[in-house]
């Protein structure tokens, strides 16, 4: 299991975004399933929806690719809006995102599981394991070139 956004599930309709790695992930979602958050699929459609009047694709290829991705049976996550107000704006706040993609980190975090994305790469390290250190942590991803790293509570 696995949130998927909405970046990668419109790699899955466009052959120019589509890699080696997204391909994957579409059988990987099929095999073990997927939670998104409550936005996901108004995402998703209004991507199609610019990529059809923008000439990209015609109305019966985005009917298409709403089947497909229908079919996935992705779970959709009924605590999204909930936490809207306060986990999630905090996340954001703290992580300089949009409350839409601190939605999907904040779902990843909740769950425990992994967060597949095209538009950043975020790397979750949980404190509670016992060979933690914070500092030792910090300082070797700034090392490797991290432009922000920061703690986060939910």
């Amino acid at each position: 299991m696995l949130v998927v956004d909405a970046s990668i599930a419109l790699s899955w309709c466009f052959k120019d975004e589509a890699t080696a790695a997204t391909d994957k992930l579409v059988l990987r979602v099929r095999r073990q399933g997927a939670v998104v958050p409550a936005h996901w699929r108004l995402e998703v459609l209004n991507g199609l929806l610019v990529a059809e009047r923008r000439s990209r694709i015609g109305r019966s290829e985005a009917t298409a690719h709403v089947r497909t991705i229908d079919d996935l049976g992705l779970e959709v996550d009924d605590e999204t809006n909930g936490r809207a107000a306060h986990e999630t704006l905090a996340l954001a706040r703290a992580e300089q995102l949009s409350v839409y993609d601190a939605a999907y980190l904040e779902l990843a975090l909740r769950r425990g599981i992994a967060l597949a994305t095209r538009d950043k790469f975020f790397l979750v390290i949980e404190a509670n394991d016992p060979r933690f250190s914070h500092d030792e942590t910090t300082q070797f991803l700034n090392t490797v070139g991290a432009r922000n790293v920061s703690d986060v509570e939910i």
